[in-house]
C-alpha cells in the first residue's frame, strides 16, 4: 500500500483516552463491552483496560464484575435521580449504543424489539424505566408517533408522550398524533 506510514507514537495515549471516555459514558462496563463498542478483539480490549492501571477499579454490577474510572467510584454509589414522566429516546441516541444491553433491558424479547438490524425504533422511558419502543412518521399535516408499550399504559400517558414527542421532534404538540398500544 502506498503512502506514508501511520504515526503510532501517540497510539497508546489515544487508546487510553478512548477507554476513559468510554467508561465516562457507559461505566460500569467490561473490557469486552469496550471491545465490541470500539471494534477491538478481546485481547486488545483487555490490554487497553490494563494499560490504565489504577485509573480504573473493579465494581460489582448485578453480581458480576465490571470496571469504572477510579475518580467516578464514589459517584456510582450516590442515589440516582429518577426522571419522572415520559421520555422518548431517539433511535440514534448514544444511550442506546451501550454494548451491555442485558443490563438495560433484561428481557430478551424487549432487546430484540429495540435493537433491530434495520429500522430500529427509539426507547420509551416512563419514570426512568424502559417501558416500550416508539417510531414516528411524517404525514402531510402532522407527525404520527406510535408507542408500543410492554406494560398497560396510564390513561394520561398519550398526553405526556405528545408533549415529549413535540420536544424531541422539534414541532408543536398540535402537530403530533400519538397512538399508544399495548
Amino acid at each position: 500500500m502506498a503512502g506514508p506510514r501511520p504515526d503510532v507514537a501517540g497510539h497508546a495515549d489515544a487508546r487510553a483516552e478512548l477507554v476513559r471516555r468510554f467508561l465516562g459514558a457507559y461505566a460500569p462496563a467490561s473490557a469486552r463491552a469496550f471491545g465490541e463498542w470500539a471494534g477491538l478483539g478481546p485481547a486488545e480490549a483487555d490490554a487497553s483496560f490494563a494499560a490504565l492501571g489504577d485509573e480504573i477499579v473493579a465494581v460489582r454490577l448485578d453480581r458480576r464484575s465490571a470496571m469504572a474510572l477510579a475518580v467516578d467510584q464514589e459517584r456510582l454509589h450516590e442515589p440516582v435521580a429518577v426522571v419522572v414522566g415520559a421520555r422518548l429516546v431517539p433511535a440514534g441516541d448514544p444511550f442506546l449504543h451501550q454494548r451491555d444491553r442485558a443490563t438495560l433491558l433484561p428481557d430478551p424479547d424487549h432487546r430484540r424489539q429495540l435493537w433491530r438490524p434495520a429500522g430500529a425504533p427509539g426507547l420509551v422511558l416512563i419514570d426512568g424505566t424502559p417501558s416500550g419502543v416508539w417510531r414516528h412518521k411524517q404525514a402531510r399535516s402532522h407527525v404520527a408517533v406510535t408507542a408500543d408499550l410492554w406494560t398497560p399504559p396510564d390513561p394520561d400517558l398519550a398526553s405526556a408522550l405528545t408533549t415529549e414527542a413535540a420536544t424531541v421532534l422539534s414541532t408543536t404538540p398540535d402537530k403530533v398524533h400519538v397512538d399508544v398500544r399495548h
